[in-house]
């Protein structure tokens, strides 16, 4: 008897896709990678061009000593007893001493008298004067009283 060998058939065409399955869970974090190379240094930039000037401040005007008699501009510029002053504003004169005139503003104060210092040593003495002329004659002084046991004439 013969046995019949099993013959497979041809290949069937391909089935359509599954569908997709569930999300699977977050894997581990990975470790951090190295360092990344510096980047080349970015290029300079060009200066630009200067600013316009500015215009000129305004001046101290140094005047004398405090004189009440004068008027003074802003910006004139007294001493009044060792202190220097400048003035905030036009003044008249008979205005107030700086010292005491809001338009006034202190720029330099005397300062107060330091301690005294410690007394120094004796000089040498000098050398003896010349001698003076005679004195005139003093007036006659009035008699005595006799003495005890004395005899009167």
């Amino acid at each position: 008897m013969e046995i019949a060998l099993y013959n497979p058939g041809a290949q069937g065409p391909q089935g359509p896709q599954g569908l997709a399955g569930a999300q699977g869970a977050q894997g581990n974090q990975g470790p951090q990678g190295p360092q990344g190379l510096p980047g080349a240094p970015g290029v300079d930039g060009t200066q630009g061009p200067p600013g316009p000037a500015g215009s000129p401040g305004q001046g101290f005007s140094f005047k004398s000593a405090f004189d009440a008699t004068v008027v003074y501009s802003a910006y004139d510029v007294v001493t009044f007893n060792g202190s220097s002053y400048v003035a905030k504003a036009v003044t008249k004169a008979g205005d107030p001493t700086p010292d005491t005139n809001p338009s006034w503003s202190a720029i330099a104060q005397q300062g107060g008298a330091g301690v005294p210092g410690p007394q120094g040593p004796a000089g040498a003495q000098g050398p003896q004067g010349s001698q003076g002329p005679q004195g005139s004659q003093g007036v006659q002084g009035p008699p005595g009283i006799d003495g005890a046991g004395a005899e009167r004439r």
